[in-house]
């Protein structure tokens, strides 16, 4: 068997197991290891509440999406069961309690340019 068709031969097995990979775990696979997309991607599969009057949903689900985690000023341990993330998106800072079962939106702040 020379080498073009070990190739083909490769590249059949491959689609075949790729297809069977997408068919069998296509809503587990996710590309999520650095610790910002993490932290967002856990905060989006809780239940939300909203402590800030004039916030929506759509605008939290947003922040969850496409916003940066400032883990400088973020606290590990609030209490015994949440932790306190700072996130920045579009020019506001987004202070979320990341408990067990919810996250808190507790404060947003506007950030000067």
């Amino acid at each position: 068997m020379n080498f073009v068709d070990r190739l083909i031969t490769y590249m059949i097995g491959f689609f075949i197991g790729s297809m069977l990979v997408l068919i069998f775990f296509g809503d587990r696979i996710s590309c999520s290891y650095l610790p910002n997309e993490r932290v967002l991607k856990d905060m989006r599969a809780k239940v939300k509440k909203i402590y800030e009057k004039n916030i929506d949903t759509i605008f939290i689900n947003e922040v969850l999406k496409e916003g940066e985690v400032i883990f400088e000023e973020s606290k590990r341990a609030v209490n015994d069961t949440c932790k306190q993330y700072k996130i920045k998106y579009k020019g506001k800072k987004v202070t979320i309690n990341n408990c067990d079962k919810t996250i808190l939106v507790i404060k947003v702040i506007n950030l000067k340019t």
